[in-house]
């Protein structure tokens, strides 16, 4: 919490000081990270709206808000130059238990669901008879009171049996699995990875890989541009080259003949 001090500081050069700093520490703790993020005027002029902050004209004063946010950086410096408050982890510490309970409650949930969604079947293992075998080894797993598969693991999973040849080699492996009463799947003998006859990764495979990691990337382009700011310009543009080189990737992919 900060210095009464400070905020008496503040509140005597504006009135709206208090309401623009708690409303800053609203938006972080939504979020559960320390640093402002990036506002358009657009959002400045509906914040500055909501909290009573009003032109002559009756819109959002946006001046305003950046006057007393410029003071809240410069003069009292509760948020560092890169848009972090200070004091974060002791502020969060006497919130009021109400308030981290809801917030735990989020992030369990938020944490449940990132672990244990399923992820989309890739297009070379579409078929039939792979699904009802896969089926099988997730109530396998479950009878013998292991853990289901996080979505990371599953892709890589899915991405082995792609490169070992498709849904057939994926069916043997998981075959093979249940009937040895392993916990993990492996090559099939007859394609383990160095052995004659093994397959190589087919074009679908390569591109359900390329195109995975194409989307992963973009994902990750997006939340640096909703939520990064000035200071991520160079990691979006290295994300962004990635994604062109992929692109690259998948336009010079030779389809198998």
């Amino acid at each position: 919490m900060m210095d009464d001090k400070e905020m008496i500081y503040l509140q005597k050069r504006d009135s709206a000081s208090c309401a623009v700093w708690e409303w800053i520490k609203s938006d972080c703790w939504k979020r559960t990270r320390p640093d402002m993020r990036e506002i358009s005027r657009i959002e400045k002029e509906g914040v500055a709206e909501s909290l009573g902050m009003l032109t002559s004209e009756g819109l959002g004063d946006v001046e305003r808000f950046d006057t007393i946010l410029d003071r809240i950086v410069n003069d009292v410096k509760w948020i560092d130059k890169d848009g972090a408050i200070k004091g974060w982890d002791k502020w969060q510490s006497v919130n009021t238990k109400v308030e981290d309970a809801a917030r735990k409650r989020v992030e369990y949930w938020n944490k449940r669901t990132e672990e244990f969604d399923t992820p989309e079947l890739p297009d070379p293992l579409d078929t039939s008879e792979f699904k009802i075998a896969w089926e099988e080894y997730e109530k396998y797993r479950r009878q013998n009171g292991w853990k289901r598969l996080k979505p990371m693991s599953t892709n890589k999973l899915w991405g082995d049996m792609i490169s070992w040849g498709g849904p057939d080699a994926g069916i043997a492996a998981i075959n093979q699995t249940i009937t040895k009463g392993w916990q993990g799947i492996f090559a099939p003998k007859s394609q383990g990875a160095g052995e004659s006859g093994g397959k190589q990764t087919s074009y679908a495979g390569k591109l359900w890989a390329l195109e995975t990691h194409k989307k992963t990337l973009q994902a990750e382009l997006q939340q640096l541009r909703e939520w990064g700011g000035p200071k991520k310009s160079d990691e979006r543009k290295a994300v962004a080259a990635k994604i062109r080189e992929i692109g690259t990737k998948i336009k010079d992919l030779e389809p198998d003949v």
